[in-house]
C-alpha cells in the first residue's frame, strides 16, 4: 500500500500504508462568505451533524453526504456550543 500510495503521489501516512482513514469529527474551521453555508447560518467551530436524514459524524461522512445532494437544498443540523441548530 505504501507503495501505491507513493507512485500515485499521495502522502504517505499510516492510515494509507494500513489502509485505514484518518477519522476527523466535522467541525468547520471557515465559511465562506456568500456561500450556501454562511446563508443558513453556519459559523466557524459549528460542528455538523447531519445533512438531510444523514448522520455526520466525521469530514468523510460530511463530503460523502453534500456530493449526495447533487446541488439541491438540504436541511443541516450542526452543534455550537451545548445548542443544537437547524437551517435549510
Amino acid at each position: 500500500a505504501q507503495r501505491e500510495a507513493q507512485d500515485a503521489g499521495q502522502e504517505v501516512t499510516l492510515g494509507t500504508v494500513f489502509g485505514v482513514e484518518p477519522r476527523f469529527p466535522a467541525v468547520l474551521s471557515d465559511v465562506v462568505p456568500g456561500s450556501p453555508a454562511e446563508e443558513a447560518g453556519l459559523q466557524a467551530g459549528d460542528r455538523v451533524v447531519a445533512l438531510g436524514t444523514t448522520p455526520i459524524r466525521y469530514w468523510s461522512d460530511l463530503t460523502a453526504a453534500i456530493a449526495a445532494t447533487d446541488g439541491q437544498a438540504v436541511p443541516v443540523r450542526w452543534l455550537r456550543g451545548a445548542d443544537t441548530l437547524a437551517a435549510t
